[in-house]
């Protein structure tokens, strides 16, 4: 019997991404739906917050195990506007591995993307949610 797909906030894994345009950390527009049809993990954090800081080696771990199979991360600051420097600083400081930095310092993609409240928890290590979703997103489509 199939289990349902893995599933994150209300939306669900391998549903068409929205229309949510940010802005990259050198100002340039992004949108959310360019990534659609790309397996992709979006991780929102802030420079001011501990677990994100604390998740760090993890999100290295999953980017080394998953990158061979078209895996990116997409971090998205929800700092200030204000704050691109100290988001670089951070970037650099903990060795973020993502393949691209975008600034929502509104918080519109997790309203675009119908999330929950964001939960304030470390990805840990093995976790079986994020994997159960990673494995759904990059499993080859049907042709």
């Amino acid at each position: 019997e199939a289990s349902p797909p893995a599933s994150v906030g209300h939306g669900r894994v391998g549903e068409p991404a929205p229309e949510a345009a940010l802005r990259s950390r050198d100002g340039d527009p992004v949108s959310v739906a360019d990534l659609r049809g790309r397996p992709v993990l979006l991780n929102l954090w802030a420079t001011w917050c501990l677990p994100c800081i604390a998740e760090m080696p993890e999100l290295t771990r999953l980017v080394d195990r998953y990158r061979d199979r078209g895996l990116e991360l997409i971090g998205v600051s929800i700092d200030s506007g204000d704050a691109v420097d100290k988001v670089r600083a951070f970037i650099a400081e903990h060795e973020a591995p993502f393949s691209a930095v975008w600034l929502d310092p509104g918080m519109s993609l997790p309203d675009a993307l119908r999330l929950r409240a964001s939960v304030d928890e470390v990805i840990e290590a093995d976790d079986p949610t994020l994997a159960a979703a990673l494995e759904t997103a990059l499993e080859p489509g049907e042709d």
